[in-house]
Order: structure tokens, then C-alpha cells, then sequence
């Protein structure tokens, strides 16, 4: 082990001292050493949180496991063995070690996504629905949007994981049609779900940006008339559910937390599917306004000036037109090239 430490540490030494002492041979060659430190500090940032809070929630699963029995053979006879403390804790938390590193994939270039946040580009030119900067669309909004969506993944892999190793070891269950938890496992489940419910409402309350943005596809008059104007309603919802959630771990309200997530559920599917796929489907809705802003834009993207659709003015020869369109005229010499 103490090796292959010795063996990998000095190999990323060595590469380290290398790229220092090549940046130093030009201009501009400690901008790219601080690039590359400011992107190594983050990502190790982004691995210690993924690790402990994968690792936090194995080890609060493993403080509720009394003992865990396995069988055994022995010639004709079936005994049962306890699992020693020490190697469940060891299993417990080298689970929770991959399953942080895990969450962490496709982490790596998030410094270059939260630096242009940090400053964003400012063009002086606001979209015709929300009002906002298209600087906003460029940089603040992208990684808004992937916070959101590793929190949703984070949330949402515990809850599962944790509701499986809870129902595994009998602190979750369904017994007559009620929902039956612990304390424990309830207290534990109660957290994580109201995580995860805020982790939604955050989505709702990006949405709008999206839409605009064109991060759902392209824009139509649909999903500005439904998908806009269900934001409120669906981050409302995904509060009062972080709420339920919440209570549900304080008093043994399994009604209520089932009721709540029932009608999130509901409210993300019907404003963000159901409903706009009804209404298009309904209605042909004339789109020639949403089309002339989306062609002024991509102009504008593409830095082209308008073009003049009235008739070119007339030349009087074919030399004026080509010095006209700035084009050399060329002279043939007669000269043949070699065959």
C-alpha cells in the first residue's frame, strides 16, 4: 500500500513540477497555474461534500442496525453467525466512499461554469418575456441549472437507497395498507425527503428561465402559456411538501406525507407534461411572433446586420459591380501552368 502511495504521489509530483516549469517559460503562464489550482480546489471540494453525505446517510442507516445475522453450513448443521460490528462498519462506510464518488461524475468542470457565473457578461439585451439579460441565459442560468439537477440526483438516489436499506432491515414497512416506520428510520427518511422536495421546488422555480432559454426544446406559445404560469403553483406545492415531510418526522403523519408527495408528483407531471401535450394537441396556435423574436435573436447571436430587402442598385458594368462588392479583378496572363 505505503508503494503504490509512493509510486502515484511521486508520478503527479513529478507531472506537477513539469506543467509549473513549462508555464513559467511564457506570458501569461501563471494565469493557467491558477486555473488549474482553482479547478483542483473545487473539484476536491464537490468530492469531500459527495463523500459526506453519502457516507452521513450509511452511517445513520447503520446506527439503526442492531446486528446482522448471516447462515451457515457445517456438515449437516445450519448455525447463524453475527456479522462482527467492525467489518458492517467497514462495509458501511467504503459504501458510502463509491457511492460519493459516484455522485461526483461529470463534476470536473463545474469551476469553469461557476467562475463565468460569478461574473457574468452583460449585453445590454433583455428577452421580451422574463425581462432578463441575455448574459443571464449565458452563465448565471446554466449553472443554476446544474446545481439543481446534481441536488435532484443526490436527493433523490438517498432517498431510495436509505427507503431500501430501511425496508431491508424492518424499520419500513406497509402493514395493512399504512405506512409503518420507526423513529429513527422516520426522523432520518423525514430530512431527506424534505431535501428533496426543495430540490424540486428549486427545479419549478427555474423553469421559466428554461423555457426561455430553450433548455426543454424549442420555444412555442404553449409552453409559455402553461408551463410559465404553473412555476408559482408547483413551488408552492414542493414547499408545503418539504413542510409535510418535516412533520411527518416530528408526528407519526404517514397520511400526510403521502398525500403531499402524491400531489407534487401530480403537479410537476400535469404542468410540465400532461397538460402542455393536451393543449398542443387542441389547438394550431400561430407562432409568427415567437418566430420574428427567435430569428432577431439568432441574428443577434450571429452578429448579423439586417439585410435590406429592397432591390440592389443598378451598376453600369461588371468591373463596377465586382469593385463594388470589394472583389479583386484579375488579370490572365496567358501563362500556362505545369502539367
Amino acid at each position: 500500500m505505503l508503494l503504490v502511495v509512493v509510486l502515484v504521489g511521486g508520478r503527479w509530483a513529478a507531472l506537477e513540477t513539469a506543467e509549473r516549469a513549462w508555464a513559467a517559460t511564457f506570458t501569461g503562464g501563471a494565469v493557467l497555474i491558477e486555473a488549474r489550482t482553482l479547478a483542483r480546489l473545487m473539484h476536491l471540494f464537490v468530492v469531500l461534500f459527495a463523500i459526506t453525505w453519502a457516507t452521513g446517510n450509511m452511517f445513520i442507516v447503520y446506527r439503526a442496525i442492531g446486528s446482522v445475522q448471516m447462515p451457515r453450513r457445517l456438515g449437516d448443521l445450519e448455525i447463524v453467525e453475527a456479522v462482527p460490528q467492525p467489518v458492517l462498519f467497514t462495509l458501511t462506510l467504503s459504501t458510502g466512499i463509491v457511492g460519493g464518488l459516484l455522485l461526483t461524475l461529470g463534476t470536473a468542470d463545474w469551476w469553469q461554469r461557476a467562475l463565468l457565473a460569478s461574473a457574468p457578461p452583460h449585453y445590454g439585451v433583455t428577452d421580451e418575456i422574463l425581462r432578463n439579460d441575455l448574459g443571464y441565459y449565458v452563465a448565471v442560468l446554466p449553472w443554476q441549472s446544474t446545481l439543481q439537477a446534481h441536488a435532484l440526483a443526490w436527493t433523490t438516489s438517498a432517498a431510495l437507497v436509505v427507503g431500501l436499506l430501511y425496508v431491508a432491515i424492518g424499520s419500513l414497512r406497509f402493514r395493512q395498507g399504512r405506512l409503518h416506520a420507526s423513529d429513527h428510520a422516520r426522523a432520518h427518511l423525514a430530512v431527506i425527503l424534505a431535501c428533496l422536495a426543495i430540490a424540486m421546488a428549486w427545479g419549478a422555480a427555474l423553469d421559466p428561465a428554461e423555457v426561455v432559454a430553450g433548455f426543454h426544446g424549442a420555444v412555442d406559445q404553449t409552453a409559455l402559456d402553461v408551463r410559465l404560469p404553473a412555476e408559482k403553483f408547483v413551488t408552492a406545492v414542493g414547499i408545503a411538501t418539504a413542510i409535510a415531510s418535516l412533520l411527518w418526522g416530528w408526528r407519526d403523519r404517514p397520511n400526510l406525507v403521502l398525500g403531499s408527495w402524491a400531489a407534487l408528483l401530480l403537479a410537476a407531471a400535469g404542468s410540465y407534461a400532461i397538460v402542455p401535450g393536451i393543449v398542443r394537441a387542441s389547438r394550431s396556435a400561430d407562432e409568427t411572433v415567437l418566430l420574428q423574436r427567435r430569428a432577431a435573436l439568432e441574428r443577434f447571436a450571429f452578429g448579423l446586420a439586417p439585410i435590406d430587402p429592397g432591390r440592389p442598385t443598378a451598376l453600369p458594368s461588371v468591373e463596377a459591380a465586382v469593385h463594388a462588392g470589394s472583389f479583386p479583378l484579375g488579370r490572365r496572363t496567358g501563362r500556362k501552368g505545369p502539367r
